[in-house]
């Protein structure tokens, strides 16, 4: 696989995340990045922010069998 090849894949992944979920470039950008250095992510946010559907986009996207999610819900009073 050249250089070329991979960066076509990932520009292409880059696409189809754009059109799944639109208006968070920074959070698509990390979720990529951490997909390419084997990290782990921490998304945060305010509810409403597409934070699943973007994981999920992401799975579906290098074609994952499965993904690990734990919501939790702050509780301030």
């Amino acid at each position: 696989m050249t250089i070329m090849t991979v960066q076509q894949q990932i520009l292409a992944l880059r696409e189809q995340l754009n059109t799944v979920v639109v208006g968070q470039h920074r959070l698509l950008d990390r979720l990529v990045i951490s997909l390419l250095t084997g990290g782990h992510v921490l998304v945060e946010g305010l509810p409403g922010l597409a934070k699943t559907t973007a994981v999920k986009a992401l799975a579906d996207g290098v074609h994952a069998r499965k993904h690990r999610q734990l919501q939790m819900y702050s509780q301030q009073k």
